[in-house]
């Protein structure tokens, strides 16, 4: 029940950035063809800016899970069995530590965004912490995708972009 939850949550941020992407080039598309016409849509940087970020930070737990981050291996591949694992875990323990003070700390950037109730400077004054809220949410999901792992890997079984390497999927060394 819990891995299906997980993994759904996971496949809704690549949903979202997906979409985000999908808006992207319609924003675009509006902002070419209204220059065709003489017409300007207001503040379309500022909104491509924010979905890029929304793209970007919801499909990092995805891409985690499915071996699509760029992971340098060779320490890992120079050992084996117990070894190997403990330097995985490793891995996995100084991965959570940062990813989790970055989520930290971009949640107190935006509470403090929300309480000095910054404004975008464009056209169009967008609360910043919206936008921020945003690269937030796919920062805990990252988080917990890493949690996940971490928590495989301390019951001895293998994460999940190990599982995905040997599958095949998006493998980079």
């Amino acid at each position: 029940m819990l891995r299906l939850t997980l993994d759904r949550l996971y496949k809704a941020g690549l949903v979202l950035a997906s979409v985000s992407m999908v808006l992207i080039c319609l924003l675009m598309t509006m902002q070419i063809v209204g220059r065709w016409f003489g017409l300007i849509v207001p503040s379309v940087e500022d909104f491509v800016g924010y979905f890029l970020a929304s793209a970007t930070f919801f499909a990092l737990a995805y891409s985690f899970r499915h071996n699509s981050h760029i992971r340098v291996t060779f320490l890992t591949r120079q050992v084996k069995g117990v070894a190997q694992r403990y330097v995985e875990l490793f891995n996995l323990t100084a991965l959570l530590i940062l990813v989790g003070f970055i989520t930290y700390a971009v949640g107190g950037f935006v509470l403090e965004t929300y309480e000095f109730e910054d404004v975008s400077t464009g056209y169009i004054a967008v609360p910043l912490w919206m936008p921020q809220s945003v690269m937030l949410a796919g920062l805990a999901l990252f988080f917990i995708a890493v949690l996940d792992d971490w928590v495989a890997a301390l019951l001895k079984r293998k994460p999940s972009y190990v599982t995905a390497q040997e599958a095949g999927e998006a493998a980079v060394e």
